[in-house]
């Protein structure tokens, strides 16, 4: 009995010495050969840590079978779960950030290059963005691409993506081709945004992207110009079709066989020729040079002057079988 008192004794001193080291310092040190905590929580463990097994990490915390532990070594600061179970983080609360001080993040790599860096070594792997709602006009994943500020002139990039690649083991990259948004004037808060998508690839004399293809705001196609001249497609040099159809044409000139047709006179075009110098309902050369022409339009007129050619065909025939007839009266009266 008298050994039991000073133990207890001593045990009393010594909750009373933590309490007032507590009270004290207002932190808690544990672990190997703590010193005064500089941290509210100051946990020391002089293990060396090993990243698959949780017993050597300095915090465990293990709730339902499950651990989450917390550890560091010469090279890095960790945060594991085990188990087989993943690690969520904010799971429902909101504004989560992972270095919000410029840091970089990698996913896959320990040496990031960029702000965010995914590594893979898939093919066909990256980022997956899925929307859980119900398939609608609204509906979908995305990826939002913006800049801060409200554009003040034309050709501001907005945002875009870019392909390219890298000399192994190198900050060396090289860009192959990328897809911008710009914008085409200046914006108006809350009002008119007039954006452009241009497309540029690299050529094979230069490293520098080049703008290719352009879908203007009123959404023209321009391919190798940025001026579709209000056209909804312009190509600025040669293009090649296997098939193009234009339709919807109201005065396919079918009309020319209509009865009431009134069929010019070759005298009339002739008189015509001689004095513009193309036929009559064509346009000229300097039209074509200065506006170029209306396939659809052209291809209408073309089949005009071969059907009214066609009559005249016909008319020339019947002139010549009357002259025939004629010539074989003229004979039998002759013989």
């Amino acid at each position: 009995m008298k050994k039991i008192i000073p133990v207890l004794a001593l045990a009393c001193l010594f909750s009373q010495f933590v309490n007032a080291q507590i009270e004290k310092f207002q932190k808690i040190g544990l672990g190997y050969a703590a010193p005064v905590p500089t941290n509210i929580l100051h946990i020391i463990d002089s293990t060396t840590l090993i990243p698959s097994s949780s017993a050597t990490y300095a915090v465990n915390i293990n709730q339902s079978g499950v651990s989450l532990t917390m550890g560091a070594d010469p090279n890095y600061s960790y945060i594991q779960s085990f188990n087989s179970k993943p690690l969520h983080i904010n799971r429902v609360g909101n504004n989560t950030l992972i270095n919000a001080y410029g840091g970089l993040v990698g996913v896959g790599t320990a040496t990031p290059y960029f702000p965010f860096h995914i590594y893979t070594t898939v093919g066909g792997s990256g980022i997956g963005v899925q929307s859980t709602s119900a398939l609608s006009v609204n509906s979908g994943g995305f990826i939002r691409l913006y800049n801060s500020g409200i554009p003040s002139a034309a050709n501001l990039r907005l945002g875009g993506v870019v392909f390219g690649g890298n000399a192994p083991g190198t900050t060396n990259y090289y860009t192959g081709a990328q897809i911008e948004a710009v914008s085409s004037a200046a914006w108006t808060e809350g009002a008119a945004h007039p954006s452009a998508l241009r497309f540029m690839t690299t050529g094979t004399t230069s490293g520098n992207p080049s703008e290719r293809m352009r879908i203007t705001e009123e959404g023209n196609v321009g391919i190798n110009t940025t001026d579709t001249k209000g056209y909804k497609f312009a190509v600025n040099g040669n293009a090649i079709f296997s098939r193009v159809t234009v339709k919807n044409y109201a005065s396919w000139p079918d009309y020319v066989f209509n009865s009431d047709y009134k069929l010019p006179s070759l005298e009339s075009v002739s008189g015509f020729i001689q004095h513009h110098k193309h036929l009559p309902d064509m346009p000229s050369a300097a039209e074509v040079d200065n506006h170029g022409i209306d396939v659809g339009e052209m291809n209408a007129r073309l089949l005009k002057k071969v059907e009214e050619l066609t009559l005249y065909m016909i008319e020339l025939n019947e002139q010549n079988k009357e002259l025939r007839k004629e010539v074989q009266e003229l004979k039998a009266k002759s013989n």
